[in-house]
């Protein structure tokens, strides 16, 4: 098991994805240059490719939502310098638009609360 901290964001400091991924029981994060590019068919050099607008945090932030995290690890929700929920993963990765055009990596995440 391992675990992550994530801000669930569109981008670095785009909008605060949070609530909505709460209501949707799922872990998410999105990039407005690959927004609507599913990644779960791609090979590590079309990745690249798809990627090539993005710098090495996002690059690295979509490959693990995308590719390294793992039916039961624990994702830690940090808001800021505060961690605000914590969630164990329950499924694989998928892609989905569910912001209108914002798009998103996603994972579902069974809840567990952060007290």
């Amino acid at each position: 098991m391992t675990t992550w901290r994530m801000a669930f964001r569109c981008g670095s400091r785009g909008h605060e994805m949070w609530p909505e991924c709460f209501e949707l029981g799922v872990a998410a994060i999105t990039y407005w240059q690959v927004a609507e590019t599913d990644l779960s068919g791609l090979s590590p050099e079309e990745f690249k490719d798809a990627c090539a607008g993005l710098a090495s945090n996002p690059k690295a932030n979509l490959r693990k939502v995308a590719y390294e995290m793992r039916k039961g690890d624990v994702i830690y929700v940090k808001q800021g310098p505060r961690i605000v929920y914590r969630g164990r993963i329950k499924g694989p990765y998928r892609f989905g638009e569910f912001w209108g055009s914002s798009g998103g990596r996603i994972r579902s995440v069974t809840p567990r609360y952060f007290w």
